[in-house]
């Protein structure tokens, strides 16, 4: 498995390890002046004359072969992005250590579900995805612990993925009377992930694991329970290829002919249309207050500092607990434009805003820095008008208005804990996931400080995105039993009203709204980059004529600014909602080099 080598190798198979090869098991072969592991992928039936120089197969390990599912989803991840076999199964799958390996033997506890709650039975019953919402982390964390040891209780294995490293701990220790093995490849050397691995194939067992291990598919796999469905890390986002655990494990429980339990707080409008099952697991009361920010403002008020936030957190601080403030901006102000010709600050390098920090103007998106010396580019004044605020001028604002109160933040500029005798807590969508699963400080206040702002959702998912993170930050506010404060300037927003109440008429309205604009469910997308493409023209017209079934439509090109000072091109491609894997395969071979693809992507942009 040479990385990024997009041909298979051949080997001849020495006379005493031919009864030992099978498709699946792994191979150790020279490549080159090193020895590598590979995976069997082909073994002809018969004999065949070879050419001369063919290197002999030097060593084998048997004792764990990939299952089917598991080398289907290595030619299926090759095959829907465009990469070799061998890129996929480095992402995928670990290799064993080349000397010194240990056989790991763990010892297995006999698990009997007892009290099981009978939701879990439903939920489990036969194949098909099961929505679970949750209104507390207790609940959720009770619901992976019982679903686990259903699961183990039928002689099965089930694979919970959690998109959180933070939540491994959590959850292990959660499931800790549990034959729990957790397969973490980002912490783990080679060798911890090879005897998790292996372990994991020869007993019935709870194997967890985050985004890297959606290609696990061991032998004994009963259910894949999928943590906090809703999260956008679910997908690989970052880095190419851009897969997405969800649709991973879907073609993998279709495969197995086993149940999915989605846990999630609010699910996507894509889950709730193809759920078999949705089960709500009940909700304490939410001691919610909304604040109307139009209000405040249309009777002389300024900023965010309301009247109810000033009393609210009066309250709070009298009771000795930490008052949680949560806003999705850093820096001071968030938007710069120029006071005489109204021309916003962008940054050169990528187009992004630039926002105003403590000792220079940044660019959020590529991190660019200029001197606040700056001047407008167009009419060369060096006035500016400041929009918006940050995590650092929402603290500012606090300190000011309580001077004698000890204020921590957490953003990725700050991304440690608190310190334990900070009074408040400024803090961006960061401390829900990497910090709070582990924070054991009474919370007396949350608040979120501009709901409609909390997200940027600039494309056909912003609704949905602003609800899955109100919803959550509902869920950790009835977890720690602290007042929620959300201040808004749109009461009337479909996330805001939905964020209480029932779900089902947000999603009869969003399913609506995207069938008639032609987005997911009702479609499937593939994002095309590349970076200086003036070819952009001739692929969608090559695209179009050659794939005309599946291609609905092209959106672009359009130009999304510069990296690194090359120009970034994409395309959207809209194909139907039932299209095949072969559909898309094909679609995807036509593409040229220099350009990426991004199947079913989370934001329009780059």
């Amino acid at each position: 498995m040479p990385r990024g080598a997009r041909a298979v190798f051949t080997y001849r198979i020495p006379q005493e390890l031919a009864p030992r090869i099978r498709r699946g098991v792994f191979v150790m072969v020279p490549f080159r002046r090193k020895r590598i592991w590979g995976i069997c992928m082909t073994q002809p039936s018969h004999a065949q004359e070879l050419p001369r120089g063919i290197r002999d197969v030097i060593g084998i390990r048997d004792h764990v072969v990939l299952t089917p599912d598991e080398l289907r989803a290595i030619e299926d991840l090759a095959r829907l992005h465009g990469i070799a076999q061998a890129t996929a199964a480095y992402l995928a799958l670990p290799a064993p250590p080349l000397t010194g390996q240990r056989d790991s033997h763990a010892s297995y506890k006999s698990v009997h579900a007892r009290g099981t709650p009978p939701w879990i039975h439903d939920a489990l019953r036969g194949p098909g995805d099961t929505i679970a919402i949750y209104h507390t982390q207790d609940q959720r964390l009770a619901a992976i612990q019982a679903s686990v040891a259903q699961v183990c209780a039928n002689g099965k294995t089930a694979l919970v993925i959690t998109p959180h490293r933070a939540w491994l701990r959590a959850i292990a220790q959660r499931c800790a009377t549990l034959p729990v093995i957790v397969y973490d490849p980002a912490r783990q050397g080679k060798r911890e992930q090879w005897a998790a691995y292996e372990a994991a194939r020869h007993a019935p067992v709870c194997l967890l694991t985050t985004r890297a291990g959606a290609f696990v598919a061991p032998p004994l796999l009963g259910a894949i329970i999928i943590d906090l469905a809703h999260e956008d890390d679910h997908q690989q986002w970052d880095a190419h290829p851009k897969y997405d655990t969800r649709i991973v494990t879907k073609t993998t429980a279709v495969q197995h002919a086993i149940p999915r339990l989605l846990l999630t707080s609010a699910p996507t409008a894509v889950d709730w249309t193809h759920a078999v099952r949705r089960i709500d697991l009940g909700a304490p009361p939410l001691n919610a207050q909304m604040v109307h920010l139009d209000q405040f403002w249309k009777s002389g008020g300024t900023g965010f500092l309301t009247h109810e936030l000033r009393d609210a957190i009066t309250a709070a601080l009298e009771r000795r607990g930490a008052v949680l403030v949560l806003h999705n901006r850093r820096g001071r102000m968030g938007r710069i434009t120029c006071r005489d010709c109204n021309a916003m600050l962008a940054c050169t390098t990528c187009g992004g805003a630039l926002a105003d920090f403590t000792t220079e103007y940044r660019c959020r998106t590529c991190e660019t820095a200029v001197p606040i010396s700056l001047q407008c580019g167009k009419c060369k004044s060096p006035q500016f008008l400041f929009h918006g605020i940050g995590t650092q001028g929402v603290a500012d604002m606090l300190h000011r208005a309580f001077p004698d109160t000890r204020i921590a933040r957490v953003d990725r500029e700050a991304p440690e804990v608190p310190a334990a005798d900070a009074q408040m807590i400024v803090a961006s969508e960061r401390f829900l996931t990497s910090i709070a699963p582990t924070f054991h400080r009474p919370i007396a206040l949350v608040v979120v400080l501009h709901a409609e702002r909390f997200v940027r959702g600039d494309d056909w998912r912003g609704t949905e995105q602003l609800l899955h993170a109100l919803r959550g930050v509902a869920v950790w506010s009835r977890t720690w039993e602290a007042p929620l404060l959300v201040q808004t300037a749109m009461p009337h927003h479909p996330a805001l009203k939905a964020l209480e109440g029932p779900l089902t008429d947000f999603y009869r309205t969003e399913l609506a709204e995207r069938a008639a604009l032609h987005y997911p469910p009702d479609t499937r997308l593939l994002r095309l980059d590349a970076t200086d493409a003036p070819d952009a023209e001739s692929l969608m017209h090559l695209l179009t004529a050659r794939h005309h079934g599946t291609v609905l439509a092209i959106d672009g090109p359009y130009a999304y600014g510069m990296v690194r000072r090359h120009r970034i091109t994409s395309m959207l491609v809209r194909m139907p909602g039932d299209v095949t894997d072969d559909a898309i395969t094909a679609l995807v071979a036509d593409i040229p080099q220099g350009w990426t693809s991004a199947l079913d992507p989370i934001q329009l942009h780059t």
